[in-house]
């Protein structure tokens, strides 16, 4: 089942009335900095009208955003906005992007189609003494109630009779979440307890995901983080933890923390395919120019493909014949070449990665063919 950013951009491909307009726009997270922000999306806007030839009355959803107060004081590290006769959309992401606009007879997705490589929906599991599990998507954390396990490791011990001569201690400036003391309890007894604590976590959260692909990620002390994938049975569990105490980690702290860790993960991923790239040039495995990227994405033999998120190549694709005519600048019923290659690209399976265009391995599209 596709998670919401691949259901968003199934949206905006479906789409077929324009003049659509896609506007990108880097943010702050800081509050203090909003009105920056406002500024910025303001002037874009402006921007928009005067490239529209034509009616711009489409364009009051996205100018009534700009009262918006909730929306500027809770921003992310980006916002897409995709505006046109009858449909609006404002999406939301925790990293970067890309700041820009595009106006055309669709959707301008190619920023988006660089996220769909992230996992659409993970599971992050929080070890300390109160264990948490949450669903993540790009757009947050949500909490998920654990049936039939108890998640305090404290009421587990009370449940079990073993509290009486166990203590515990935080230790949070060492990442360790807790140390615990007792009379008679070795570590070994302690790792016993803490394993049968997790042993019943595990059962309740590989009973929660079910038949779930999602990947599940833990994140906490390094020794919890061992034992408990000791017990694991899920199959999906990320190989890669976090490690670091969790014990007073808020979940909005903690959503970033998460998206760092696979923001790092999708920057090794684009390296490993930059490096194929370069072993393949000048092979029949590898091609970087536009029109002929084009074409082979067209008949499905991309199998990753590499696009500079800042640039443009603008003209027209003839999908009747699969070939393209490139135009010197902007005008009316033009689209980004690259982003089309993008969208025939994933559409048939390939792996979308947009990088700035300093990490292009050559020009400003390559893909690694079948």
């Amino acid at each position: 089942m596709p998670g919401p950013l691949q259901q968003a951009v199934d949206e905006l491909l479906a789409f077929d009335r324009a003049p659509c307009l896609s506007l990108y726009l880097n943010t702050h997270r800081a509050s203090v900095q909003a009105g920056q922000d406002r500024i910025g999306y303001k002037n874009m806007l402006r921007d928009a009208e005067a490239l529209l030839d034509g009616d711009a009355s489409f364009l009051e959803p996205a100018r009534a955003l700009l009262k918006d107060e909730e929306f500027w004081t809770h921003l992310s590290d980006s916002v897409a906005l995709f505006c046109a006769p009858s449909f609006f959309q404002t999406l939301k992401a925790p990293f970067p992007l890309t700041t820009g606009l595009v106006i055309g007879e669709r959707f301008h997705v190619k920023p988006l189609l660089g996220l769909t490589a992230l996992p659409h929906r993970l599971y992050v599991l929080a070890l300390s003494q109160d264990v948490r599990l949450f669903e993540c998507t790009v757009e947050g954390l949500t909490e998920v109630t654990l049936s039939g396990a108890e998640q305090s490791l404290k009421e587990f011990n009370k449940r079990e009779g073993r509290w009486d001569d166990l203590q515990q201690h935080s230790v949070s400036n060492r990442g360790a979440g807790a140390i615990f003391h007792g009379q008679g309890a070795g570590k070994d007894v302690l790792d016993e307890r803490q394993v049968k604590f997790f042993q019943q976590i595990e059962d309740a959260v590989t009973k929660h995901l079910n038949t779930s692909r999602a990947p599940l990620l833990l994140v906490g002390p390094q020794e919890s983080v061992a034992l408990y994938a000791k017990v694991n049975q899920y199959a999906h569990l990320e190989p890669e933890p976090i490690h670091g105490s969790t014990e007073h980690t808020q979940p909005h702290d903690l959503f970033l923390q998460v998206w760092k860790h696979q923001r790092q993960k999708l920057d090794a991923a684009q390296s490993e395919a930059i490096e194929q790239f370069k072993q393949l040039r000048g092979s029949d495995k590898a091609v970087d120019h536009p029109e002929a990227v084009l074409k082979q994405a067209a008949q499905g033999r991309v199998r990753t493909l590499l696009v500079a998120l800042d640039r443009y190549v603008w003209g027209r694709w003839h999908e009747e014949t699969l070939s393209a005519e490139t135009m010197k600048e902007w005008q009316p019923g033009a689209e980004d070449l690259l982003d089309r290659a993008a969208v025939l690209a994933a559409s048939n399976g390939a792996t979308v990665y947009t990088l700035p265009e300093e990490r292009m391995p050559s020009t400003l599209v390559a893909a690694n063919l079948y």
